[in-house]
């Protein structure tokens, strides 16, 4: 079989069989030009300014030491989505192995700045609603019945093995004790 050795970021050697990468797309990381886009995905809450969050995030983008000067940083509103308006922080690195490091300061920046400015970084959260009828017992006014007993237990008796034993004989009639 023919194959070709790859070194992974982590130094890792991998083989791979020459088949999967003649049918697979490859991505060249060490190409002549070596500045990479980076792409930072932030969630806020419903609510929030847009126009200051885009400047903030401009603002953070400029500041951090990795990132290019140009292509200059920009803001893209994403979306409406369940909890969050979906915005994406678009940069440029000089090196592709500077891209982990970048998205990191980024985050870690924005995160920080978020606290201190006292936006809201929203999960998703759900409400569950029950009814006071689906709730027994004296918590909501209920009266409170003893429950029914899942099964009979009359003329049962549970020895020490924990096994029900039967005052019946299977001949119907009843042992005496």
């Amino acid at each position: 079989m023919r194959s070709t050795v790859i070194r992974t970021r982590d130094d890792i050697l991998v083989t791979v069989p020459n088949s999967k990468l003649s049918n697979a797309a490859i991505v060249n990381e060490s190409t002549p030009k070596t500045k990479r886009r980076i792409r930072v995905p932030i969630g806020v809450a419903y609510g929030t300014d847009i126009d200051e969050l885009e400047e903030m995030l401009l603002e953070i983008a400029e500041a951090e030491g990795l990132v290019l000067e140009r292509p200059k940083p920009r803001v893209r509103f994403r979306e409406f989505g369940g909890s969050a308006l979906n915005f994406e922080l678009l940069c440029w690195v000089g090196n592709p192995a500077q891209r982990a490091r970048a998205t990191h300061e980024l985050n870690s920046a924005i995160y920080k700045r978020f606290q201190a400015d006292g936006i809201e970084i929203p999960f998703p959260q759900r409400d569950v609603t029950m009814s006071v009828t689906d709730v027994p017992g004296e918590l909501f006014g209920q009266r409170s019945e003893p429950p029914a007993e899942p099964f009979p237990t009359e003329g049962v008796d549970v020895s020490k093995s924990g096994q029900p034993t039967s005052d019946r004989r299977s001949d119907g009639g009843h042992n005496e004790r």
